[in-house]
């Protein structure tokens, strides 16, 4: 089915409070669930859970799967409760799967297979978290609304499958050919005691629930019935071989959209195109959103993977010609990615419980086989615990970064574990996950450099005053950023960042991106773009690196409506910026969601600075164009403010004199929280010479001196008589 779109903007919605009830999420969907068992609440009876769906007709009909322990945790009739942030919106609440009145059958943690030495024991070095030794998920394959999961346990494949048979809960087990006996516990529940063979598989019921011993040489496939009594019955008839469904199946999302951009015109330094973006909600076949949050490019130029923070991954195609774009939905049930990348032609994308490619298998646009790349992370049930970006070096190691679980409200933070607030490195195989920074709360967005540099962004909150650009090299790492709890095992000092902003100017930090050779934008290659998710805003980097490996610098905004927040970027092959982004909280994004294609116009110069430094009682401003002298040498073109921030405890900071220190209000900023104290000092410009390129400007500053954020506002004319007005936000280190 192909559908034709006319351009619309996507404004934001007013939704009714369960719009996700009816949304199709795909027949395996992950998530963090908790679950009712023995009567009692189970906030992590899957904090990597697949909810599957065997009959797709009853979308109440649930069994709900854990990833890491590999057991089937729960079956029920009544559906879940969508109660996390993406969807009801909550901070601090969970999605549950409704169990406590009508369950098929429940499980108690642990995991599903025994290890080496036949124990059923939590042995994770944090319990409860994370992989077992003796077992590894590696995804699923799906064909149709089929889902096979995929896993070894002592290195031996198995697969599995779920479905309903006469009534009933069935798990179809094949486990390939192995030495020595394994030992499944499909269920927990208390048994009579007894013991049936079925082939080469013993089955074992007593107080422990029951036990399925694997003696099988070769493969073996058998299902696993539950009763409504608690029981368990065996039965290999009638089976077919899993294999047969990992090779590609039907599609479930055969639909295109075509939608056609519009072309912004005029004499600005930068025009924007709009993409619309495929129908949502109502209008959707699929009763979803599209809420982009990442995206990359194929080879080819002509088309592009996107993903959302609903958990999909979409295919647009058309972006060579740029007169028609179409729109497939290829993957789905993806737990709120937030960063993809595209490598060898293979879409990798970054979850929260841990990074995935998706394959097509059988040429049709739609994913047939999520593959787990990397799954070492370890993951709590709190609700901040975003995983920002994916962005790989030029030796093909990957990176993102994980927020800290921030408590409801924002501030301080839940229990932290090992990975939480902390920048990641995976190898390009994906097999090892090393920690290069800490002290993360809430990045936003990363980058890496030409030459293996690192950026995040950061948010305000506890531990950290405002929101700032992190910057730090490859002999640096690893570095510790600010967040005092999530400062994991790194002992070196707070590794300042290379600029703070107001929150005016970056209230919520998106991704960062380094210019291209081929990028067509009127900045040079190697300069750093830094995205404002909360401003909607990007902006030019100014980096002045100092001595000892320290980089300070400012930002200067760049001249660009978005339709959208300022999430992630990239270059297209033809050398203009996409942008895509969409609304949780904190952005002022004009629309929910959008993406959109920035062009420069030659015919218009930016005007803007495109350099600075300090050195003394010196500062000095670069511009991209000639200046009118008499304005460039008038200290009063120029207005400077600055002050600092207390950086503790405490949820962000007010603004203090540096030259006039209220050294009581400073401590006080430490015992509780200073935002409403606005104290900034006024700095003189003694004099401005204009440089013999006439771009370049020096300002003779007296007191110049160390400042955490200086506003520097400039009020000048280009040669040429336009008028150049603008504001740098900078961070002096040392001078």
């Amino acid at each position: 089915m192909k559908l034709i779109l006319p351009l619309v903007t996507i404004p934001l919605l007013s939704l009714q409070a369960e719009w996700y009830d009816s949304a199709d999420f795909g027949p395996a969907f992950v998530q963090t669930w908790g679950d009712t068992y023995q009567s009692e609440y189970r906030t992590d009876s899957a904090l990597k859970g697949i909810l599957l769906r065997p009959e797709p007709e009853n979308q109440e009909r649930v069994l709900l799967y854990n990833a890491e322990t590999l057991q089937l945790v729960t079956a029920t009739d009544d559906g879940v409760a969508m109660d996390n942030t993406p969807w009801a919106g909550g901070h601090g609440t969970q999605n549950k799967v409704k169990n406590e009145k009508n369950a098929f059958l429940t499980n108690a943690d642990g995991p599903s297979w025994a290890n080496k030495q036949g124990s059923f024991e939590d042995t994770r070095p944090i319990p409860g978290h994370g992989n077992f030794e003796h077992l590894t998920f590696r995804g699923y394959y799906r064909d149709g609304h089929d889902v096979i999961i995929d896993y070894t346990v002592n290195g031996t494949q198995v697969l599995e499958k779920f479905e309903m048979h006469s009534g009933q809960v069935r798990r179809i087990v094949q486990v390939a050919g192995h030495q020595g006996s394994y030992q499944m516990r499909p269920s927990t529940h208390p048994q009579k005691n007894n013991e049936t063979k079925l082939g080469p598989i013993t089955m074992t019921t007593g107080e422990q629930g029951v036990i399925l011993k694997f003696n099988n040489q070769k493969p073996e496939l058998i299902a696993i019935d539950y009763g409504d009594d608690g029981s368990v019955t065996l039965s290999n008839e009638g089976l077919s071989n899993l294999a047969e469904h990992t090779k590609g199946g039907p599609a479930l999302n055969p639909e295109t959209f075509e939608v056609t951009p519009t072309l912004s015109e005029g004499d600005a330094p930068y025009l924007v195109d709009q993409i619309p973006l495929p129908p949502v909600l109502d209008d959707s076949p699929y009763k979803n959103k599209v809420r982009l949050t990442d995206f990359d490019f194929f080879e080819d130029g002509d088309r592009a993977a996107a993903c959302t923070w609903d958990g999909d991954i979409w295919l647009l195609s058309g972006l060579k010609d740029f007169q028609t774009v179409t729109w497939k939905r290829f993957a789905t049930g993806l737990f709120e990615p937030l960063g993809l990348k595209i490598v060898d032609e293979k879409i990798h994308v970054n979850c929260r419980d841990g990074i995935w490619q998706v394959h097509d298998l059988n040429g049709d646009d739609e994913a047939d086989h999520y593959q787990v790349f990397n799954y070492d992370v370890i993951i709590t049930n709190n609700f901040h615990e975003f995983s920002f970006g994916l962005e790989t070096d030029s030796q093909g190691n990957f990176y993102f970064a994980k927020a800290s679980p921030v408590r409801p409200g924002g501030r301080n933070f839940d229990e932290i574990l090992k990975h939480n607030g902390t920048m990641m490195k995976l190898t390009p195989d994906g097999k090892e996950l090393t920690v290069v920074a800490s002290g993360l709360r809430a990045p936003g967005g990363i980058s890496v450099g030409p030459n293996g540099e690192l950026t995040t962004g950061e948010n305000e909150g506890t531990w950290q005053p405002c929101c700032k650009l992190n910057y730090f090299t490859a002999d640096q790492r690893p570095v510790f950023l600010g967040t005092e709890p999530s400062r994991q095992e790194i002992t070196k000092e707070f590794h300042e960042p290379l600029c703070y902003f107001p929150m005016d100017v970056d209230n919520s930090g998106g991704g960062q991106i380094w210019v291209t050779p081929e990028a067509k934008i009127g900045l040079s290659a190697g300069e750093l773009i830094h995205l404002s998710y909360g401003q909607s805003s990007i902006y030019r980097v100014l980096p002045q690196e100092l001595a000892g490996g320290q980089t300070q610098g400012g930002v200067v905004k760049l001249p660009i409506s978005l339709s959208s927040s300022a999430q992630r970027a990239a270059f297209h092959p033809d050398g203009s910026l996409y942008v895509c982004g969409m609304r949780g909280w904190q952005t002022n994004a004009a629309s929910e969601a959008g993406i959109q294609r920035v062009r420069y116009n030659e015919r218009t110069p930016l005007g803007l600075p495109e350099s600075m430094s300090v050195k003394g009682k010196q500062l000095t401003l670069r511009f991209d164009l000639e200046l009118d002298e008499e304005l460039a040498t008038d200290p009063e073109s120029f207005a400077i403010k600055r002050w600092k921030y207390i950086r503790g405890p405490q949820y962000g900071s007010g603004q203090f004199s540096i030259d006039n220190p209220d050294v009581e209000a400073e401590e006080n900023a430490l015992k509780q929280e200073s935002k409403g104290h606005k104290q900034q000092d006024d700095v003189e410009v003694a004099s401005v010479e204009l440089g013999a390129d006439e771009r370049t400007v020096t300002l003779t500053i007296p007191s110049l001196k160390p400042a955490q954020q200086m506003q520097i506002a400039y009020d000048l004319e280009s040669a040429d008589g336009e008028v150049l007005v603008g504001t740098v936000y900078s961070t002096i280190h040392k001078n």
